[in-house]
């Protein structure tokens, strides 16, 4: 009975600290694809200046909904493509969590 106990609490041990580490790399090179990606969506968006955006959403009057970090406002610019503007709220509470995703 004691041999048995020996060897399997330290094969259990075993078994675990390997799913673990498992997991734990599996997830570190998820969060780090998803970084690198992340900031390769953002160098190919196109910026524009405020007043670019107020003029093609008329003044931000074309409200299309409103979610948890703001308002989205429908326009055109003056290429004649429809956009999508998503206006933050002014909370900094809420530009902090949306900077976080």
């Amino acid at each position: 009975m004691v041999v048995v106990a020996a060897v399997t609490v330290p094969l259990v041990f075993l078994i675990l600290l390997s799913f673990s580490s498992y997991i734990y790399v599996t997830r570190r090179k998820f969060r780090e694809t998803e970084d690198e990606s992340g900031q390769e969506d953002m160098e190919d968006l196109p910026f524009f200046e405020f007043v670019t955006i107020a003029n093609a959403t008329n003044g931000f009057t074309n409200k299309l909904g409103e979610g948890g970090f703001g308002r989205v406002y429908r326009g055109t610019l003056a290429n004649g493509q429809e956009i999508a503007v998503k206006r933050l709220s002014r909370s900094m509470e809420v530009v902090e969590r949306w900077k976080r995703t």
